[in-house]
């Protein structure tokens, strides 16, 4: 008898407590729409990334600002339920290892999209795969070949060497009052290409650079290079590098005591330009994809960056991050079938990332836009930010 009270009373509680969560929780105790199934089958991803050899810093960056967007959307249920999962496969930092890796990550894994490189010359040698195997690529690589070339694959995302270069005369002209302005580049497709757009500008504005100087990126020692821009009377410098040979000619113009003032590619505003190069960073201006500005998302996406990867936040992480962010929307509106999600990526529009609004034309370029940052206490501050006309 006294057994049969207890479960009749312990029924009622029962009863009680689920007509209350009921009552109070109304539609929010729903499941939300992306929560993943169990055992659903995940979206994979893949990535090329330098992970050993002499551009691990880049390939880190890349690879923490596209963990970051998965962690977080993973978190939120993954894509129509499904879970997204990473795979990477290593660049050895050379053109031939990303072929290599991009053909492995294809045949093996089988992934929906690839984020690619964030070098020109890595991108170029994969092109003719990228088109064999009929997958999006994402790349942060800028040189206005990628997308000059008729592959409907590659979608960039930062802004085109083509744009910013334009961007850098004008700045330099009108604004930092240039007349005699020197070019220093890094051999390959990535500085050419860049330096080709600012010499073309240069001579359409009646003011031709008045040297030209080039090195190749194994080389250590660019003092030549710059003396004979300073002997020809350079008031300004724009220098085209990647980010290891961009310390060291900071640090050696600092030491060669040149008075010049320099305009500096995207490379430049890197962390590990800043480590290299320290107080000769000071007073240099660079073109810069991104800059932590003041408003709180940045300041927000920064810090959640740095709690996760120990990494501080740039441009590459910040380029990755969006471009997860705008391949992880395009599949939850069109799926995973390659020209379905070409097509939606190719149909994103007014998308406000961390470090730009995308707005992706036939060519797959995202960005038109460069914002201009002086260096002080060798940290970049913002100038402007500078968009291309229409």
């Amino acid at each position: 008898m006294q057994r049969g009270r207890s479960l009749l009373l312990l029924l009622s509680l029962f009863l009680v407590t689920a007509l209350l969560a009921a009552a109070c929780g109304g539609g929010s105790s729903k499941a939300p729409e992306s929560t993943a199934k169990p055992g659903a089958e995940p979206i994979v991803l893949g990535a090329v990334a330098s992970l050993t050899g002499n551009q691990t810093s880049t390939g880190q960056h890349m690879l923490n600002g596209i963990k970051l967007a998965i962690e977080e959307w993973n978190s939120k249920g993954g894509v129509n339920g499904r879970p997204i999962k990473l795979e990477v496969v290593d660049d050895a930092s050379q053109p031939s290892g990303a072929v290599n890796a991009f053909n492995k990550l294809i045949a093996e894994k089988k992934p929906a999209a690839v984020f690619g490189p964030n070098f020109s010359n890595f991108i170029l040698a994969m092109e003719p795969y990228v088109k064999q195997a009929g997958v999006p690529v994402l790349t942060g690589s800028t040189a206005p070949k990628i997308t000059q070339i008729g592959n409907p694959w590659f979608f960039r995302l930062r802004t085109n060497d083509a744009i910013v270069g334009k961007l850098a005369v004008t700045f330099a002209v009108k604004e930092m009052g240039a007349k005699k302005i020197g070019l220093l580049y890094v051999a390959g497709d990535y500085g050419a290409g860049a330096t080709n757009v600012i010499k073309t500008t240069l001579e359409q504005l009646g003011t031709p650079p008045i040297g030209i100087e080039v090195y190749n990126p194994e080389d250590k020692d660019m003092t030549a290079q710059l003396l004979n821009l300073s002997k020809k009377g350079a008031d300004i410098i724009i220098p085209w590098s990647y980010p290891p040979d961009a310390g060291l000619i900071l640090t050696q113009a600092n030491q060669l005591g040149l008075k010049t003032k320099f305009l500096c590619g995207p490379a430049y505003g890197t962390p590990e330009v800043f480590n290299l190069a320290k107080e000769a960073t000071n007073g240099k201006f660079i073109l810069m994809d991104f800059i932590i500005g003041e408003d709180q998302k940045t300041q927000a996406w920064a810090k959640a960056l740095k709690e996760k990867t120990k990494d501080d936040a740039n441009f590459v992480s910040g380029a990755y991050y969006d471009g997860t962010n705008i391949l992880l929307t395009a599949i939850q509106k069109a799926g995973t079938k390659p020209e379905d999600l070409r097509q939606a990526l190719l149909a994103t529009k007014g998308f406000k990332g961390i470090i730009g609004e995308f707005n992706f034309d036939n060519n797959g370029d995202g960005l038109r836009q460069v914002y201009i940052a002086e260096v002080k206490n060798q940290k970049p501050t913002l100038v402007k930010l500078i968009k291309e006309e229409k």
